[in-house]
């Protein structure tokens, strides 16, 4: 990486030149290293004097091909502690050197800033998108071996994991084909949704994730059942009213663990903020939709809870199937709770899924 103090005061460095004593010390450069001679004859002093900055220019010059500017800068500042004994050519191309390194060490620092952003779309596991920036950039002059071959690790890392998450959608999209042509739609859809949210998988033929999820919300509102809803409800209403069973087994969209009494209050937290949004689609019950999305913030809030006592013993498993069951819930609540709710619960259900894969294959930080 660039050093943020690369050339600061450069340019009074130039100035700073020795008198006097200097001109009996001949510098001459042999592999590399400089070693020093007395000589009495100016001319002999000036000759050896200019080739040892040739051969000084001419090591700045290779360094700053290959983009080793912080070493460029110092071989530079070499040949330039001959400056005032040197002939006006070379103290020209010293200068333009100089100049050069200046503007390369300027555009460096913005394409760093743009390789920061990769960084931060890794981390909001962004993957795909996080590619897309390493590879335009991987080529760039300014970067050095050493920079390139970290970017090559990166991106040999996210290729593996987006392989394996390729495969996974591969998977869910063929088990969610298998609950459509079931009946189950609600299972199916929740597959197709994540399928669709990942972007990663397209079948080769055949209806794509997005079709099958319209197809089934075309479905699914053919077969209101007010009835079974207004059971449902009246089970849930009850779930809340009793401490500490919240998150049991009380009815068929309950997913995760029991909570303890602090917990459910915080719950009933949640279903009093939801009765603060915006008011509900046509055809649905604003007492329904208040209850379902304070039940469903506090499952996905448990949920995040659960998921990282898992990761801490990685049982990556057992973290993936709350996950799963959590989302599940969301997908059956969607058309009763706030569409943002909906995608803000969503969101956070497939950062946990990535951030799971991300500890799985080591490519969390």
């Amino acid at each position: 990486m660039v050093s943020s103090g690369l050339f600061s005061g450069l340019k009074n460095r130039r100035k700073m030149m020795p008198l006097g004593s200097i001109r009996f010390i001949i510098a001459v450069l042999t592999a590399g290293s400089v070693f020093f001679a007395f000589a009495a004859d100016d001319s002999v002093m000036d000759e050896s004097v200019g080739q040892a900055v040739e051969q000084w220019l001419a090591i700045a010059g290779a360094q700053y091909d290959k983009a080793m500017f912080n070493q460029a800068e110092q071989s530079l500042l070499r040949a330039h502690d001959f400056y005032q004994y040197i002939s006006p050519e070379q103290r020209q191309r010293i200068d333009e050197l100089f100049d050069k390194l200046e503007d390369a060490v300027i555009e460096k620092q913005k394409l760093i800033q743009e390789l920061k952003i990769s960084d931060e779309m890794i981390n909001n596991n962004q993957l795909a998108q996080a590619k897309t920036i390493l590879e335009a950039h991987r080529d760039n002059k300014l970067l050095n071996e050493i920079e390139r071959g970290q970017i090559d690790m990166v991106l040999k890392k996210i290729d593996s994991l987006l392989i394996a998450r390729r495969n996974e959608m591969a998977e869910l999209f063929r088990i969610s084909t298998q609950y459509y042509q079931g009946g189950e739609l609600e299972k199916a859809k929740q597959g197709f949704s994540e399928v669709a949210a990942s972007g990663l998988y397209v079948p080769s033929k055949g209806k794509t994730a997005e079709q099958y999820i319209q197809e089934i919300e075309k479905q699914l509102s053919k077969k209101s059942l007010p009835s079974q809803q207004s059971h449902q409800l009246a089970i849930e209403s009850q779930a809340q009213e009793k401490s500490g069973s919240w998150f049991g087994k009380k009815s068929q969209d309950s997913i995760v663990s029991q909570q303890t009494g602090s917990e459910v209050s915080s719950v009933k937290s949640d279903a009093q903020v939801a009765s603060k949004q915006p008011p509900l689609q046509a055809g649905r019950s604003e007492g329904q939709g208040n209850i379902r999305s304070g039940y469903a913030r506090a499952v996905v809030r448990n949920t995040h809870t659960k998921v990282a006592e898992h990761l801490e013993k990685n049982e990556f498993e057992q973290a993936k199937a709350l996950v799963f069951d959590a989302r599940t819930l969301v997908v059956n609540y969607q058309r009763d709770i706030d569409s943002g709710l909906y995608q803000l619960l969503m969101a956070e259900l497939n950062g946990l899924d990535d951030t799971i894969k991300r500890r799985q294959f080591g490519l969390s930080k």
